[in-house]
């Protein structure tokens, strides 16, 4: 029970808090004056790659397949949902406090105090954005949960099922499309949603950029995610030999995809941290996947973990349940 306690309050903790600490961490070495040193860059961009919680709370979504069972299932997802939502919240809160103060910006008082996020509409941008993310990751990564025939399930659970296509499922995947859908919709609803990015296009616009661009990058990330997720499964040294293969598929497919889309599109994504140095490109790769590979590795060690079942498992399975 402690440990199945424990999980639960530090991804709730975790998510609340890693917004905040990375772009401390990053503001603290990029923000303050001075030349910092390569380490000290590497460190900052490494922090800002790890900021990428996200991608745990999208496979915890789609491969807890239990968990959609029972009411206090519903009210964890809920928990985690709204304490990542507040997370983001707490880190634009956070990255403009810490702006000012580089800045030497007082108020009457003196240092602008920090102001907790919630009572204006633009403290929801951030969120807003976020929580798309994780939409369009449940929407790729429940198919792959299935096609692989798995789910992350607790070790001495007796309910381990292992997620299939039915009616239920397809049902479920078609009314994520339409959330992603009708979430892109209200980003670019003038007036009514906070200001973002897509807040100066039309709903076609920001749909085919989302598609064109951030859609092929989240495939990559999807398939780097599940491979480290994979690793914490089998053996002691396979986390050692999945975490290697995670950084080398994320580095040289998203520098084959900008190649491809610059290609095609005569864009240049000269702006963009993969697309940067080799320091920021490696640092930021080696942040994200590392927090994501500690993120399962915990998992693990409080007793989940992802479990593939084959026909033989389930075999077995049903023919000790009593007739």
């Amino acid at each position: 029970m402690w440990r199945i306690a424990t999980r639960r309050v530090t991804f709730l903790f975790v998510l609340l808090t890693i917004g905040p600490v990375t772009v401390s961490c990053f503001h603290f070495v990029h923000n303050t004056g001075g030349n910092p040193s390569p380490g000290s860059k590497a460190f900052g961009v490494f922090a800002w790659g790890a900021d990428s919680l996200g991608l745990v709370l999208g496979v915890w979504l789609a491969g807890r397949s239990g968990v959609w069972r029972s009411w206090t299932g519903w009210v964890r997802a809920t928990a985690y949902l709204f304490a990542y939502a507040y997370g983001r919240m707490l880190f634009s809160a956070v990255q403009d406090w810490l702006g000012q103060r580089s800045s030497g910006i007082n108020g009457p008082a003196g240092p602008v105090p920090f102001r907790w996020p919630g009572s204006t509409v633009e403290d929801y941008a951030r969120p807003a954005l976020d929580l798309l993310t994780v939409l369009m990751l449940v929407w790729l990564l429940v198919p792959l949960f299935t096609i692989a025939r798995g789910s992350l399930a607790d070790e001495n659970s007796k309910s381990k099922t292992a997620a299939t296509f039915s009616l239920a499922s397809i049902l479920g995947w078609t009314t994520t499309a339409a959330l992603i859908l009708v979430w892109i919709r209200f980003l670019t609803w003038k007036g009514v949603s906070p200001q973002t990015a897509y807040s100066f296009m039309t709903p076609t616009q920001a749909l085919t950029e989302y598609v064109v661009e951030y859609l092929p990058s989240m495939v990559i990330e999807v398939a780097c995610v599940f491979l480290l997720a994979w690793g914490w499964s089998g053996k002691w040294w396979l986390p050692f030999i999945t975490l290697p293969g995670a950084l080398l598929m994320d580095s040289f497919g998203h520098k084959a995809l900008y190649a491809v889309l610059e290609w095609t599109q005569g864009s240049s994504f000269s702006g963009n941290v993969l697309t940067g140095s080799a320091l920021d490109h490696w640092s930021y790769i080696a942040g994200r996947n590392c927090m994501v590979w500690a993120a399962f590795g915990v998992a693990r060690l409080t007793g989940v973990r992802f479990h593939r079942f084959t026909a033989a498992k389930e075999a077995t399975r049903s023919s000790e349940s009593p007739a």
